[in-house]
């Protein structure tokens, strides 16, 4: 009992801590992206705080994890709740984002009813995989496409500087991917989980990583230099190509991150694989995949993309 309560104190001592010390991204490449300006609050800061949330969690301590998540353990200028609570109406992600789950507060409720075992999220197995995949997964991928709006209206409006117009909000969303704040907060590390699993990784520019990640750095990096040059067309386009990285089902709670896409491809796809995740049977594997089928198609996903499950993959990471 003592060793339990010291290691708590101990824990507890770790995330009380002053805001964490931050390295400024001008310059710094990460996952083959490289950063134009310092988004190290996001990067480090934010990504930090998704890990902190995480260990919380894993240790079954969830009024804690609630603590991180609402007040922040890093950046003192940003929460993980603040964000989920966001609200962009007008923009099209958010209203994408919206408009689908028909809650504007949809990022904020789902990790809150597992915080809370809400039901039907009463298991704390089930609460912990809603929690983490929530913010790890839908909450940072959501808040980077919040970011490619965000570009997008900058370069609209003229603002192409480096430091502050629309290439900096690609290096503020490329940092919710790529950010180095703690090895396994960002999204990088969500994707690598499932290219280990499916076959899918290969040797990038920062060694083994996941054929995603190399899809999405590429993306990333043409958005940024359309930023810079202004150019509308070819940073939607290069938009088109970061949907087409994300799109990418594990699980429910993964599949809420893609969904709207899905949708916004193919709407009775995505209504589909929600309702085989919903009843659940022996062969919702093969039921996800046929539901899936045109919303690829329309993506231009093949199969080589997707990978097979328990495949060997060219590289370890």
């Amino acid at each position: 009992m003592k060793a339990a309560i010291a290691a708590a104190t101990l824990f507890l001592a770790c995330l009380a801590r002053p805001a964490s010390a931050a390295v400024d991204y001008t310059g710094l490449s990460a996952g083959g992206y490289k950063f134009g300006s310092d988004v190290s609050g996001y990067g480090d800061l934010m990504i930090q705080d998704v890990c902190d949330f995480a260990a919380a969690v894993d240790g079954k301590n969830f009024t804690l994890a609630a603590d991180v998540y609402a007040n922040g353990a890093n950046n003192p200028e940003k929460t993980l709740k603040g964000w989920a609570q966001s609200d962009h109406a007008g923009a099209p992600y958010f209203d994408l984002y919206a408009t689908y789950f028909n809650d504007s507060l949809w990022l904020d409720n789902w990790v809150e009813a597992g915080l809370t075992g809400a039901g039907p999220f009463t298991d704390e197995g089930a609460r912990a995989q809603v929690v983490k995949k929530g913010t790890q997964s839908n909450l940072l991928v959501y808040y980077m496409f919040h970011e490619v709006d965000e570009g997008l209206e900058a370069i609209e409006a003229g603002k192409l500087d480096a430091a502050k117009g629309a290439p900096h909000k690609i290096d503020e969303g490329a940092a919710l991917w790529f950010g180095e704040g703690c090895e396994k907060g960002n999204i990088a590390n969500v994707a690598n989980k499932r290219g280990s699993s499916w076959g899918t990784m290969v040797n990038g520019t920062d060694g083994c990583t996941a054929a995603t990640n190399v899809a999405a750095a590429e993306a990333l990096s043409k958005m940024q230099a359309a930023g810079l040059a202004g150019d509308a067309a070819a940073y939607k386009a290069a938009a088109a190509d970061l949907e087409k990285a994300v799109v990418v089902a594990e699980g429910y709670t993964f599949f809420r991150t893609i969904a709207p896409l899905v949708a916004k491809a193919d709407r009775e796809a995505a209504a589909a694989v929600e309702a085989a995740f919903m009843a659940p049977t022996t062969s919702i594997a093969q039921q996800v995949q046929a539901a899936m089928q045109p919303a690829m198609e329309a993506y231009g996903i093949t199969a080589a993309d997707i990978g097979t499950f328990g495949a060997t993959p060219q590289c370890d990471f």
